[in-house]
């Protein structure tokens, strides 16, 4: 991911299998984050927005546009390994 920066250190992650739940401190100034999603079959999939709080301030807030996502099936295989 050199081309994002330099990228936050979170203080706790938990991963999921629908989501991604991390704590960063942050103090008036940008910090990147950055996931893989890691796909097992293939299709469409909805890949909603993120969404960024601070609990103790409710009015710091961001969110990103949901997207979309098409997984292929590698070449050779009919999709799901059969």
């Amino acid at each position: 991911f050199a081309y994002l920066g330099q990228i936050a250190n979170v203080q706790t992650a938990e991963a999921q299998d629908d989501r991604f739940v991390a704590a960063v401190d942050v103090y008036a100034q940008p910090v990147t984050f950055a996931y893989v999603v890691r796909a097992v079959t293939p299709g469409d999939f909805a890949m909603p927005g993120v969404v960024a709080e601070d609990m103790y301030r409710p009015e710091v807030f961001a969110r990103s546009k949901p997207g979309r996502v098409t997984i292929s099936a590698a070449p050779g295989t009919m999709g799901g390994g059969q």
